[in-house]
């Protein structure tokens, strides 16, 4: 009788009646639809983090939720980018926007100089970029400012002797995934104790732009904060290249709380 209970409330609890991150999943169909109410995700109230002495904007304040299936990764990153087969539908892809403008309007930032958008292939990055100038309308939009580096060019420069066989298995097989997605190095397969310990500058400077840099008001926007790595990177190389007065940084989703 206890299994059979145990049994129905494991059914009834199952991740298509549950809300993760402001969305409703269908994980047989791969197919999210969008929520704006719900204790998983904060779609009224922007958050923000000191990322390395920098201070960052997120306009959607994630919290945790206990899955081994999603963990930081989630169905709504997935969809929004189109990964993994994961779907949501433009109605509610329109929604989420809406609301990121809604936030976007509270956001108490200076005078924006120049915008810098991170280098991304993901249709999700390009339209939070133009969603946030839209908005500010900056004087400068540096699009090809700095680009990623390839796999090719981090594997040049990186001292595999502090390896240990863990962290060479660990490479293998993320290096093999980056491989087959192009050649560019995407820190979003790599295991995230060996990215620190590899210590790699994702980001190259591709042009000069002093002139809408130096010493001027700079907002960096990604998509999504996880580890925070890949917009730091971008902002230290800015930093270090032109001196600007201030640095800012936005993204879409925060760190899970």
């Amino acid at each position: 009788m206890l299994k059979k209970i145990l049994l129905e409330l494991e059914k009834r609890n199952s991740l298509n009646d549950l809300m993760f991150e402001g969305i409703n999943i269908d994980d047989e169909k791969l197919i999210i639809t969008y929520d704006n109410n719900t204790k998983y995700l904060d779609t009224k109230n922007y958050v923000i983090n000191n990322i390395n002495g920098i201070k960052t904007f997120s306009l959607f304040k994630r919290k945790k939720y206990n899955s081994e299936k999603f963990s930081d990764s989630n169905p709504l990153i997935y969809a929004l980018k189109g990964l993994k087969g994961w779907k949501i539908n433009k109605k509610d892809k329109e929604q989420i926007y809406n609301d990121a403008k809604l936030i976007i309007d509270k956001i108490n930032l200076p005078k924006i100089d120049s915008i810098i958008k991170v280098p991304s292939s993901n249709v999700l990055v390009r339209e939070l970029q133009n969603l946030i100038i839209d908005k500010i309308k900056p004087k400068y939009v540096l699009e090809d400012c700095l680009v990623k580096r390839t796999i090719d060019e981090i594997i040049d420069e990186m001292d595999f002797s502090t390896f240990t066989k863990q962290d060479s298995r660990k490479w293998n097989v993320a290096i093999k995934k980056m491989r087959k997605d192009g050649i560019y190095f995407q820190s979003k397969y790599m295991d995230k104790e060996l990215l620190k310990k590899m210590e790699i500058i994702l980001y190259k400077e591709s042009i000069n732009y002093f002139y809408e840099i130096f010493d001027k008001n700079i907002l960096i926007i990604d998509d999504v904060l996880s580890s925070g790595k890949s917009i730091s990177d971008c902002s230290k190389i800015i930093k270090d290249s032109y001196s600007p007065k201030n640095i800012y940084q936005l993204t879409l989703f925060s760190k899970v709380n």
